[in-house]
């Protein structure tokens, strides 16, 4: 799923659009594994995207 169609679905769906937001949507969409929330941290946080923690 592309940056542009994930930022479509969130706006759609009134939710702010947030690089992390983004970043944790395209990371599910684009996985076969079903990840724990700490798995998603990791992988994002590894990636520069988690700026929250």
């Amino acid at each position: 799923m592309e940056r542009a169609e994930v930022e479509k679905l969130l706006r759609e769906n009134k939710l702010k659009v947030t690089k992390t937001r983004v970043e944790v949507m395209m990371f599910l969409r684009n996985t076969s594994l079903h990840p724990s929330a700490e798995m998603i941290m990791k992988e994002l946080k590894e990636r520069g995207y988690w700026s929250n923690v």
